[in-house]
């Protein structure tokens, strides 16, 4: 132990943590409430194959990318991300590059 240096209750230590859990909880809601939400629809030609599925994957875990919804029968993917980090070109280009077909980008009602 370091001179000087105090060990806190258990309590106590269990309190700060609870705090600290909560805050970061707090600042996650507020974070997520300040972000500019947007959606996008684009029809793709040829199903994803399965290699392109896992690309796929990979770009539902970029940071901004909330959510990504196929649609098969219609051969649609929507995607919804912070506009505050992403343009619509962008997640375009990241699908793409992932290796799906994107043909067009459709007018949502």
């Amino acid at each position: 132990m370091v001179p000087g240096a105090s060990i806190l209750p258990a309590r106590i230590a269990r309190r700060a943590i609870i705090v600290s859990l909560k805050t970061s909880e707090h600042e996650a809601k507020e974070q997520s409430n300040s972000m500019t939400q947007l959606e996008v629809a684009y029809r793709y030609g040829s199903a994803p194959s399965e290699a392109e599925m896992r690309a796929l994957d990979g770009v539902r875990e970029v940071y901004g990318i909330r959510r990504m919804t196929f649609h098969p029968k219609e051969h649609i993917v929507r995607v919804e991300f912070d506009a505050s980090r992403f343009k619509e070109p962008v997640i375009a280009g990241l699908l793409r590059q992932a290796g799906l077909d994107v043909q067009e980008r459709l007018v949502l009602a």
